[in-house]
């Protein structure tokens, strides 16, 4: 039985250049296509972070560009932020980035990949505001435990969210299954991230911004 699709995928329009750089081959961007290879590269890679929904990969980028020890991967479901961060990886020629262009539930979810993760970020994550559509949210009750098994013994998850009732929800699976997290929201460390772009939305907005960090 497979897992709840966790994002509503809508069409969107791709330059020639993002386009080229989809197609061309190269050593960092993945995809269904090429999912063995990228399941046997985190294998073998130490010292990681991974984050799930990258969205335009803008604190992606970045953290790879100033953490040049650390191998960082990214998963994302659309096209144009997938091709956005790939030709700031190819003019940059960072090799410590790596793209997948695909579904974290197919990849990691719906099945066990031999691999763990220092750092698993999720920021802004859809929140999927409708009660009924609550399930397909990535930090469920569910796929919290299953992503804290990908987790390294000194690993933790980094989440990032504008909606009181996401926060709210996180907070209480976390009680249920009993994991220490903290909130981080004045942490140094957070304040060193790039504010993605739904974040500056939810400034604009004047929602308030909550963050975890747990195991």
């Amino acid at each position: 039985m497979r897992t709840i699709r966790s994002f509503a995928k809508t069409r969107t329009r791709l330059s020639a250049n993002h386009k080229k750089i989809i197609n061309q081959e190269n050593d960092f961007l993945f995809s269904e296509k090429t999912k063995s290879a990228f399941e046997k590269i985190l294998q073998v890679s130490e010292n990681k972070a991974l984050e799930i929904g990258f969205g335009e990969g803008d604190s992606l980028f970045e953290m790879a560009v100033n953490n040049p020890d650390t191998h960082f991967f990214g998963i994302e479901v659309y096209e144009t932020g997938v091709a956005r961060t790939c030709l700031k990886i190819e003019e940059s020629g960072i090799k410590n980035l790596k793209i997948y262009l695909g579904d974290a539930v197919d990849l990691m979810l719906d099945k066990d990949i031999e691999t763990k993760f220092d750092l698993l970020l999720f920021l802004f994550p859809d929140p999927w505001h409708k009660r009924k559509h609550n399930k397909r949210r990535l930090l469920s009750s569910s796929n919290l435990k299953k992503f804290r098994g990908y987790l390294s013994k000194k690993g933790f998850i980094f989440f990032r969210t504008d909606c009181q009732e996401y926060a709210d929800s996180v907070k209480k699976i976390c009680n249920d299954q009993k994991v220490e997290f903290q909130e981080l929201e004045k942490s140094p460390l957070v304040n060193r991230l790039t504010h993605t772009k739904y974040q500056r939305k939810g400034i604009r907005a004047g929602r308030s911004i909550s963050t975890f960090l747990f195991k």
